[in-house]
């Protein structure tokens, strides 16, 4: 008896909005006849509040230069936050990290020390593939 192993195929790749205007090529989309192609994704937005001190404090560090020597081979997902002002405007900070791309100690607890406020979940069809559009007479 032999078994066959089989290596699973490559993802199919999505253009990711800051690549437009890079001059790099967005992949193809694959081609699945008069299919509409979507990507359902869930975002959940949530308001914190409290002393930002701790927070700023851990974004201001300087991240450390890459390392040349080795690194932990693990996956660490950073946060996703957006700094709101009181007219709306945002800016999304980037986490400051040690040589191998990790959050420094204490960094991730800053967000811990915040309160909770009002959270809101928004389901977004993201079009990946030929998606309907009504065409003009």
């Amino acid at each position: 008896m032999t078994d066959m192993l089989q290596e699973p195929s490559p993802p199919d790749l999505i253009p990711r909005l800051e690549n437009f205007g890079t001059g790099e090529s967005i992949p193809d989309i694959p081609d699945r006849g008069d299919t509409d192609l979507l990507q359902r994704l869930t975002v959940e937005e949530v308001t914190l509040a409290g002393d930002l001190n701790p927070l700023l404090d851990a974004l201001a560090r300087k991240s450390d230069p890459p390392s040349s020597g080795a690194c932990m081979a693990m996956l660490e997902i950073q946060p996703a936050i957006f700094l709101v002002d009181a007219a709306g405007r945002a800016v999304r900070p980037l986490w400051p990290v040690d040589g191998c791309g990790f959050l420094f100690e204490g960094a991730r607890e800053s967000l811990d020390l915040l309160a909770e406020g009002d959270s809101t979940v928004y389901e977004i069809d993201q079009c990946i593939g030929r998606c309907s559009t009504e065409e003009a007479d």
